[in-house]
Formats: C-alpha cells, structure tokens, sequence
C-alpha cells in the first residue's frame, strides 16, 4: 500500500510540475503581450528581450525561475523546440517569443539584430551616451484603428496604409504622448503636401479644415472629406439622394440605424455635440435642424436662402437613406 501510494503521489507530483511548466510558459507570451500594450513598442520589446538573451544567466535558485523575463539559469530545453521541450521547460523558446514581436512589429530577426549590431558599435549605456549616426531613422508611429493600436510605421507607411488622416489617432513609438495627427508636428508637413495634393473641389471640410474630394454619388455630385467622411450637398441634392435607391443597405445596418433612431430623445442641443460651421460654399452660418421625424437626423443646413447647401457630418447621409429605404420597403397594412 505504501508502495502503491508513494507511486499515486509521484504521478501527482510530476502531472503537477507539467501543468506548472505549463502555465509558466504561456504566461511569458502573456507578459511580452501586456509589455507591449503598455509601452506600445513591440519593436523596443523584441530588441530587449534581443539582448537579454545574449547575456550571462546564472546564479539565481531554480525556484525563482517562473519571475523572470528568461530563465536565469542555463538550460538547454529553454532554447529548444520540440514536444520534449514544450512539457519540462519553464520558458518558451527566445526565437519563439522574437517570432511574435517581430511580427507584432511588422519586422524580422535580421534586421534587429543589424539594428543592434549598429547601437553597439556607436556605444552601449555603460560606456555613456551613443554617438549619433550621421543618416537618423525616421521617426516610427503607432496608429490606433480597428479598436487596436497597429504598428510602429514611419510617416511613408503611415500614408501609404491610409493612415494619414488629421483626425487620426497616432502614438509616436516608445512614448506615451497620444495625439492627433493634425497636431503631430512630424506628420503636418506630409499631411499639408498630401491634401494640397488631393484637393479637387475648392472647398474646405467645415470640420477638418481639408480640401474636400469631388465625386459623384448616384448620379449626383457631392463633395467628401477624406478624414472625417463627411458630405456637402448642394441645394436640392440631398432630396435627390433619397429618391433613388441604387446603392441598398443590409439588414443589420437598417436595424442598426434604427435602433439608433430610437433613442434620440431630448432637446436639439443635447442630440447634436458638433459646433456650429459655416457654409464651405457662401462661408454664410449654418444652422441645425432635424432632417425629419422619420430619420431623427440631425444636420447643417445652410442659413442663405440662395445657397441652400447641407452639411451631413459622416454617417449621417447614410443613415438617412437606410432609414427611408427600409420605411419604402415596409407593407402598409391594410384596414
């Protein structure tokens, strides 16, 4: 029995000391995820954890392993790969956790370790401060989309992705500071060349302060911000718009609109938190209004009677139409 039993508590032992290892391994991803949300410098992690790697381990009891950024003490399992290594070692593998990083960085191994290599031959901290190089980087970004912060990209990268936007979030890379791009003052230059590039109509998004896009929207002529999405319409072009039905809308964004719609409740001032504008066409004030009891769409309208123009900030031109469309698609009952 005491056999039987000693045999029981080694199995237990050793199923527990799996699981452990285990936990220990993937809570090393865990903590290089969380490191980089934090700093939000996936690039800066992976050349730590670079250079970590390549120093001297050891000294440091076998149980306190699990609270390091790598095991302290040389271990041949650490560096391999495998399902041997997988089950008996407390960290995954360097290459692996580089692997992620560099991924997260939109980089590779190689080129981190050219980026090292130059950072030593200029000067490490302890021999004091880095002698600059003659041809500096540019300066690299994070960009917040999609809910997520992605990157780090120079400003080249940022443009061609269609990230450059004035209302755009951006981090500069290493640094906490979160700011537009309209008031990064790196970005401006190729943000004032790209807009006087793109400037197509003469006027001026009321919003943005950006030249807005001429384009032509079911057969009718609009003009669109780049940034915000925003639409102006001409005198007698939104009712035009609403008539015709080209373009039609799925049903879980009429039910989105709709539930929307719903919920405005109030006095005007409260519905609508966007400043008062003036008419990028006459520069006459615009007013506010709902478009109608049906949509409960708030918009600028021009206050000149000859000029007649609508501002739709963005969303606003679409979720009209998706409710007018859905209110022509419903039977009226019969009585």
């Amino acid at each position: 029995v005491i056999v039987v039993l000693w045999l029981i508590s080694g199995v237990g032992y050793l199923i527990t000391k799996l699981v452990s290892m285990a936990i220990s391994r993937e809570r090393e991803y865990l903590a290089d995820a969380d490191g980089v949300s934090m700093c939000k410098d996936p690039l800066g992690m992976a050349e730590a954890l670079y250079k970590i790697s390549r120093r001297y381990r050891g000294g440091v009891p076998e149980s306190y392993s699990a609270l390091f950024i790598l095991n302290p003490g040389e271990s041949a399992l650490d560096d391999s790969e495998g399902a041997f290594a997988d089950l008996f070692s407390n960290h995954p593998p360097v290459s692996e956790r580089l692997s992620k990083l560099l991924k997260w960085a939109k980089s590779d191994l190689p080129s981190l370790e050219q980026q090292v290599e130059r950072e030593e031959e200029n000067g490490t901290s302890a021999q004091g401060p880095k002698v600059p190089t003659p041809q500096t980087a540019p300066p690299t970004f994070l960009a917040y989309q999609d809910n997520q912060w992605k990157g780090p990209f120079d400003p080249q990268q940022l443009m061609a992705m269609g990230f450059l936007a004035p209302g755009a979030w951006v981090c500069p890379a290493g640094t906490q500071n979160v700011q537009k791009v309209s008031q990064t003052a790196e970005l401006m230059p190729l943000l004032a060349a790209m807009t006087a590039a793109g400037a197509g109509s003469g006027h001026a998004c009321p919003r943005c302060k950006v030249p807005l896009a001429a384009s032509e929207f079911e057969g009718c002529e609009v003009e669109q911000c780049p940034s915000c999405r925003g639409y102006l319409l001409r005198g007698g072009v939104l009712e035009r718009l609403i008539t015709r039905e080209n373009v039609t809308y799925g049903p879980q964004q009429i039910k989105k609109a709709k539930v929307w719609r719903d919920k405005q409740r109030g006095p005007l001032r409260d519905r609508d938190a966007f400043p008062e504008i003036k008419c990028p066409l006459c520069g006459d004030p615009m007013g506010k209004g709902i478009h109608s009891m049906l949509t409960q769409v708030v918009i600028d309208h021009c206050t000149n009677g000859h000029c007649g123009a609508i501002w739709c900030d963005g969303g606003e031109l679409e979720t009209i139409r998706m409710i007018i469309q859905d209110a022509h698609a419903t039977p009226i009952p019969a009585v």
